[in-house]
């Protein structure tokens, strides 16, 4: 991959971390809030909705740390010339893949092999 493409794949890590650290930092917040705003009275139902809603966004941003892992690898990888090769059979990741998930160490078909295993 040329040095050209990998920096503007730089920038788009960059762009999608500091989108994805203010989504989790919301969210956090968000739940902290649920905890503090939790129904006053005994009623089951309000106490179990809000346990709900909380355990919802805390798994939300689990998940969005996961990703933010993810692209904190990648901005490690796109400064070397690994950065685009699929990790499975090292063959470049298709460039509309990089596009549209610019933190991708899988090619398509590695992707969906590593999916029909079980292991997302």
């Amino acid at each position: 991959m040329r040095k050209t493409d990998r920096e503007r794949y730089k920038k788009k890590l960059i762009e999608w971390k500091f989108r994805f650290t203010g989504t989790v930092e919301g969210m956090r917040r968000e739940a902290l809030e649920q905890d503090e705003a939790a129904p006053s009275d005994d009623h089951m139902a309000d106490h179990g909705t809000a346990q709900y809603d909380q355990d919802l966004t805390l798994t939300l941003v689990e998940d969005q740390q996961e990703t933010i892992q993810a692209i904190d690898e990648a901005l490690v990888r796109v400064e070397s010339v690994n950065y685009g090769k699929c990790d499975g059979c090292k063959e470049p990741i298709a460039k509309a893949r990089l596009d549209a998930l610019p933190h991708a160490k899988l090619c398509v078909d590695c992707q969906e092999r590593l999916e029909e295993r079980g292991e997302t």
